[in-house]
């Protein structure tokens, strides 16, 4: 009798579970809810032309402080052009911690973009 109790409660709480889903992703008033997806932004085509050109530069030499100084403010500018809600003065107002998060957001979009293209 007691594992016919507990499977009974399993499975009311299996169906309530269901329902539940089920009530929360359906559309209220029977309409569409549009559903906001993320897309692949281009990035600014001039700052990755100076950061590739940096990249290329620094594989074959020791760059000097002004330019990699240069070079890193290509790439960040780089990384920010692929958030459309960031530009370079709201990034500056931000706390370290959460430019570091901008930084890895843009990152990531740059690979993204990166591998849309076949790698390139």
């Amino acid at each position: 009798m007691h594992n016919l109790i507990i499977a009974g409660t399993a499975s009311a709480a299996i169906g309530m579970w269901t329902l539940a889903a089920a009530v929360s992703y359906a559309p209220l008033d029977k309409k569409e809810i549009a559903v906001a997806r993320p897309s692949v932004v281009v990035p600014d085509m001039e700052l990755l032309a100076q950061y590739e050109t940096c990249s290329k530069e620094a594989e074959s030499r020791v760059l000097t402080f002004d330019e990699a100084t240069a070079c890193s403010d290509h790439y960040l500018r780089l990384k920010l052009s692929f958030l459309p809600d960031m530009d370079a003065v709201a990034f500056e107002a931000l706390p370290i911690a959460e430019r570091w998060e901008v930084q890895k957001r843009g990152y990531a979009a740059l690979v993204a973009w990166r591998e849309a293209r076949g790698g390139r």
